[in-house]
């Protein structure tokens, strides 16, 4: 009987064989054998893939967590698996077993608790990073991973709270600065195209006498000279801001260049009441010579923009002062003078382009550009310009490399 149903089966087989092969389906592709194989190749990428991240993952030494975290997780797995152990396995007392349970209860409850606090303190990390408000991170017992996490975000915060704030400042300087320059030479223009207009008329009436024309051809050179000094200090901070100047260092003897600087500046001066007076850091008449290695056209320019601005704003009848030291590794030239306006501003806004003390535009000749050019020149050259302003007491201190 068995041989019977061994045969019929071995009969059915055959006869669905010969049924497969002749309608062309193939026949190993729908054996156990040929689906295994099929399903292979259909997912052999996806097993490829899986086994290089198992066999990464096998390799993986932790970077940024402890490497004691590695030890931490098989102590984990060992020390339940050494009291599932003896809880099964010990002979003795049942309080014996019940004890173990408890330890092994209790161990897992508190691996729990650890566990949900870190995630609770890094779901608080992501939830900080994704608004824009101010969230403080309590890094109070923490792991050491977190806590870096925490500091990081705070530090990344920061930065970009600067960087907003410098986008934002930097903005509206863009826009005082559009409208400032508008100002500027729209004032001289207007003179110019008024009086050129005016001069024309008279002379085609043939009203205009000797004198009047003198006038206002001489009105006409002096809007067009401030004309003139506006658009090359604009060439001048555009380039300097760029870093494009060319700079030829060489020992200056400092000393002798501001000499020179105030002869030039010193008659406009005494013209308002102001007296300039040249000593040493006691207030005695300098007589040692101080060396700086910079530019020497550079270096006056710093100087002329420095006299220039306490000559134009000093209060009159008043004393400036200039003085030149020697420090460990620089040369100082110091400039103090008296404002003639209360200096409502801070050293740092009066240092940007179109600002000047008063905050009024009109009544000086200045544009507010000499103290930036003034602290661009220097520090190109290696050093500083530095300003103090205590009261309507203004000193400019400006740093000079000797080497």
């Amino acid at each position: 009987l068995t041989a019977l149903v061994c045969f019929l089966l071995l009969a059915e087989w055959l006869a669905s064989v010969c049924r497969t092969v002749k309608s062309g389906r193939g026949y190993w592709k729908h054996t156990f054998i040929g689906r295994f194989f099929g399903w292979l190749g259909r997912n052999g990428t996806y097993i490829a893939n899986n086994w290089k991240e198992a066999a990464a993952n096998a390799k993986y030494v932790p970077k940024q967590l402890p490497k004691r975290a590695v030890l931490w997780v098989i102590g984990y797995l060992f020390l339940n698996t050494l009291l599932i152990n003896l809880m099964v396995h010990m002979r003795g007392p049942v309080g014996t077993a019940i004890l173990f349970l408890v330890l092994l209860v209790a161990f897992n409850l508190y691996v729990l608790a650890r566990l949900v606090k870190y995630l609770r303190g890094l779901d608080e990390i992501i939830a900080a990073s994704g608004t824009d408000t101010d969230v403080t991170v309590d890094g109070s017992g923490l792991p050491a991973s977190l806590r870096t996490l925490a500091g990081n975000l705070t530090v990344t915060r920061e930065t970009m709270d600067k960087a907003v704030e410098k986008a934002v400042q930097e903005e509206r300087t863009r826009t005082e600065l559009i409208t400032n320059v508008t100002h500027d030479l729209k004032t001289p223009l207007t003179s110019l195209i008024n009086y050129s207009d005016l001069l024309g008329r008279k002379a085609e009436a043939k009203e205009l006498g000797d004198e009047e024309s003198v006038q206002y051809i001489g009105v006409i050179h002096d809007q067009s000279e401030k004309l003139k000094r506006l658009i090359e200090d604009l060439l001048e901070a555009s380039k300097v801001s760029a870093g494009n100047v060319q700079l030829h260092p060489m020992p200056l003897n400092l000393t002798e260049l501001v000499n020179q600087a105030i002869a030039e500046f010193a008659p406009e001066m005494e013209k308002n009441g102001n007296e300039i007076l040249f000593t040493d850091p006691d207030g005695k008449p300098l007589t040692q010579e101080h060396f700086v290695y910079a530019d020497g056209q550079q270096t006056y320019r710093v100087l002329a923009n420095l006299l220039s601005n306490a000559q134009k704003y000093s209060a009159p009848n008043t004393r400036i002062y200039a003085s030149v030291s020697d420090g460990p590794a620089t040369t100082l030239f110091e400039l103090k003078n008296t404002s003639a306006e209360p200096l409502n501003i801070s050293a740092e806004e009066l240092m940007q382009r179109f600002v000047r003390g008063d905050r009024s535009r009109g009544e000086t000749e200045g544009h507010g550009l000499g103290l930036s050019i003034a602290r661009d020149l220097a520090s190109l050259m290696g050093g500083s310009l530095r300003l103090d302003i205590d009261g309507d007491l203004f000193k400019a201190i400006v740093t000079l490399p000797k080497q």
